[in-house]
């Protein structure tokens, strides 16, 4: 685009004026159009975005991710904003604030080889059960998309951090809605992490 102005001859004392005319360039119609598509192409994916439930956690609140830890086991909530509360008379573990999306969880199971290699394959379920011996498990069930972590018996509360709870026993075997997933064998890998996340 070019810009012009018209010369005007002053005459006498009277006051002069300027009037602007804006030129177009050849290209103005091309670049009018692209702009205009490129604005109906974005409200288009933001509008399918919004309707797959991208923005949902956005809008609603996403359910911190939660981390559990080998060794003695370790619940540890991934967000400094959540805080472990206790629920139900006593007998379960909620999160402070948050709503799942989904009731299924994603799933990311870490073990470690007797190299010291990690390795991490990936699950979807809404029961995790955390076996310490053949016959008891902890509980972390996704219901009313919301998390609930049983039993209360046992489970330690830092004294600072809110955000992690312990239980002084290890992980011989996890399943995911009932199917295992995570068997310890003498020589075989070890129980690194598991990652729970809202998807």
């Amino acid at each position: 685009m070019t810009d012009e102005r018209d010369a005007i001859e002053p005459q006498d004392d009277a006051p002069v004026t300027v009037e602007r005319r804006l030129r177009l360039g050849s290209d103005a119609p091309k670049l009018i159009t692209a702009a205009a598509i490129g604005a109906a192409v974005g409200a288009a994916v933001t509008h399918v975005m919004e309707s797959m439930d991208f923005f949902h956690g956005a809008r609603s609140g996403d359910e911190a991710p939660i981390r559990v830890k080998g060794g003695s086991m370790h619940f540890e909530l991934l967000s400094d904003n959540v805080q472990w509360v206790e629920q139900e008379n006593r007998t379960k573990w909620g999160l402070s604030r948050g709503q799942r999306s989904h009731d299924d969880y994603t799933i990311i199971l870490a073990v470690v080889d007797a190299q010291g290699y990690s390795h991490s394959t990936t699950h979807s379920g809404s029961v995790i059960q955390l076996y310490y011996d053949a016959n008891h498990a902890l509980k972390l069930k996704s219901t009313g998309r919301k998390t609930k972590l049983t039993p209360r018996d046992g489970l330690l509360q830092h004294g600072t951090d809110r955000r992690l709870l312990t239980y002084n026993q290890s992980i011989v075997q996890i399943e995911v809605d009932n199917q295992p997933v995570f068997i310890r064998t003498t020589g075989g890998p070890e129980f690194d992490y598991l990652l729970l996340l809202d998807c």
